[in-house]
């Protein structure tokens, strides 16, 4: 059984960071605002199976972000149902949720699923100046 609870620090730590997010984790913004507004997604038995954090933009909008262990890919039904959950307790709270991601078909999958929709690709906007996808709920 896997459950949320409210993001500490120590939960980074305990994670191996999946590949393509580990930039993101190490950026020295990411631990105090996952503090602030991030959750962990973890097992019964303390293994972190990742974060989400979403962050308030403007008045009604949020930006989501979600930081994957290498553990969730041993359970993705808890982590899918997790993050689908949070993303909805979300949309209550705000009339915008938004995500930037990586521009491949595993993302688009992904969050097409969760229910956001394509809006467009912001050119050299990731940490290492690809493309991203710019992604909305509304």
């Amino acid at each position: 059984m896997a459950f949320l609870i409210p993001f500490r620090r120590e939960h980074l730590a305990q994670m191996t960071v999946k590949a393509d997010a580990r930039d993101a984790a190490a950026s020295p913004l990411m631990i105090p605002a996952l503090e602030k507004v991030g959750h962990t997604l973890m097992l019964n038995d303390g293994k972190v199976l990742g974060v989400i954090g979403a962050v308030p933009t403007i008045p009604g909008v949020c930006e989501v972000f979600i930081l994957a262990s290498e553990e969730q890919k041993n359970h993705p039904i808890p982590f899918g149902r997790l993050i689908k959950r949070e993303v909805f307790t979300l949309k209550r709270q705000y009339r915008r949720i938004q995500a930037v991601a990586r521009n491949d078909d595993f993302h688009y999958r992904w969050l097409s699923w969760l229910g956001f929709k394509a809006e467009g690709i912001l050119k050299a906007y990731g940490m290492n100046g690809e493309d991203m996808g710019m992604w909305g709920l509304v």
